[in-house]
């Protein structure tokens, strides 16, 4: 998520799905996929409901940067 300001002074959110890479030893390449104005009149879909589903954009970065996986904790394990 996104926190700016409108031209009328208005907060508002945005919800950002992107892609991150590596793009050398010591160096990353975010591509925004998409941005959409998030609908506070409906329930927040794109917010994970628990902060198990949090993956910290730091957390994210040193992974991709060290060859690591990122698992997705919405996945069960069988």
């Amino acid at each position: 998520m996104i926190e700016d300001i409108t031209h009328r002074g208005e907060p508002v959110e945005y919800e950002v799905f992107f892609r991150l890479r590596r793009a050398g030893a010591s160096a990353l390449r975010l591509v925004i996929e998409s941005a959409y104005v998030r609908d506070t009149s409906k329930a927040r879909a794109g917010i994970p409901r628990n902060r198990r589903s949090i993956v910290r954009f730091r957390v994210m970065a040193a992974k991709i940067l060290g060859g690591e996986p990122i698992r997705d904790p919405n996945l069960s394990h069988f």
